[in-house]
């Protein structure tokens, strides 16, 4: 299936132009082309993309303004910014907003999609620089307004690794294969995260992990876990087991008795 993409602009961008050829007999479907905020809101509403890729210079809406319009339009749909402005607040004030991709005005059609691709499967779609940023802002704004580390107790141990990856833009199918999980189970523990710790999006949990100290790094530990088995399996591998060891036993040498 296809990634339904939203494409809004204020003028012509030759990243954009690059776009329109790159996804032709692609994964990637233009389902609308926008060049106002209003008709963001209205194409989201109309055409349910995955993806909104949003300028920040719209005519009529900022990029936080058409960010929260689209996310209540469609809480599925995923933006990414495309801006002209790479200022730690602006970067902050649109990922609060549930951005879950910051980009350069400059970055190429082929970076766009990657970017595209990776917030569609799950990700965060962020710069190495974008990201740098988005933690120094989180900790200026940190020193007036400190997440409560109090609240961290209320997390178990297998959401706080989640939560970890989540803040360094893992997507769903990565972390159930580090943390040997089904995609559906990570999913219950991000809607369980976002329930507990009040945030409306996956980028709002990696904000929270990052102002909390569970950013960048904290999971760099961790290896693919080996699966759990459950009873049911656990008694077949012992069963098998115990086949392998019977078929491997020397037979015990014959002895006569005397009649």
């Amino acid at each position: 299936m296809s990634i339904r993409l939203l494409i809004a602009e204020r003028y012509a961008n030759v990243s954009f132009a690059v776009i329109r050829q790159l996804v032709r007999n692609g994964d990637v479907e233009i389902v609308g082309e926008a060049s106002t905020g209003f008709q963001v809101i209205a194409l989201t509403h109309k055409m349910r993309p995955d993806v909104v890729l949003v300028h920040d210079r719209l005519n009529d809406m900022s990029a936080v303004e058409v960010t929260r319009a689209v996310k209540r339009a469609a809480a599925s749909a995923e933006v990414i910014i495309l801006a002209e402005s790479e200022e730690e607040e602006d970067i902050l004030e649109t990922v609060q907003a549930g951005a879950r991709g910051f980009l350069s005005k400059g970055a190429s059609g082929e970076v766009i999609l990657t970017f595209v691709r990776r917030v569609a499967s799950g990700g965060v779609a962020l710069t190495d620089d974008t990201m740098a940023k988005l933690v120094n802002g989180i900790m200026h704004s940190s020193r007036d307004d400190p997440a409560d580390g109090s609240i961290l107790p209320i997390i178990t141990e297998r959401e706080r690794e989640i939560l970890c990856l989540v803040a360094q833009g893992t997507p769903n199918k990565r972390i159930a294969f580090l943390l040997a999980m089904s995609e559906n189970t990570v999913r219950v523990h991000v809607r369980s995260l976002m329930q507990k710790l009040d945030a409306d999006n996956r980028t709002q949990l990696a904000v929270y992990a990052l102002r909390s100290g569970l950013g960048a790094g904290a999971a760099d530990g961790l290896r693919p876990r080996a699966p759990t088995l459950l009873p049911k399996d656990a008694s077949a591998f012992e069963m098998n087991s115990a086949s392998k060891r019977s078929s491997n036993r020397v037979p015990a040498p014959l002895t006569h008795t005397a009649a």
